[in-house]
């Protein structure tokens, strides 16, 4: 089993290696935080619980540019709120 490098979100707004990002990273992190929202109301998923904690960051993939290794991937923990109805 590999370990995963994730980090909160949180954490990762508060580190020196978020502050040394370019807006281009900045927009690349909201836009696939963006995304896997969307890809779970496509599928009538509705997370009900969604903040810093709960969203996680690997800052050493990269996968869009294979530039810089800072761009970070999501992750999104604890569904134990999530349903398929928005305002539960």
């Amino acid at each position: 089993m590999n370990k995963l490098n994730y980090i909160r979100l949180k954490d990762y707004l508060s580190s020196s290696a978020f502050h040394e990002t370019n807006n281009e990273e900045c927009n690349h992190l909201s836009e696939e935080i963006n995304n896997v929202i969307k890809c779970l109301e496509d599928n009538h998923l509705y997370h009900n619980d969604l903040h810093e904690e709960n969203i996680f960051v690997n800052p050493n993939l990269n996968p869009k540019l294979n530039q810089r290794e800072t761009i970070p991937n999501i992750g999104i923990l604890d569904y134990g709120n999530s349903s398929e109805n928005p305002f539960k």
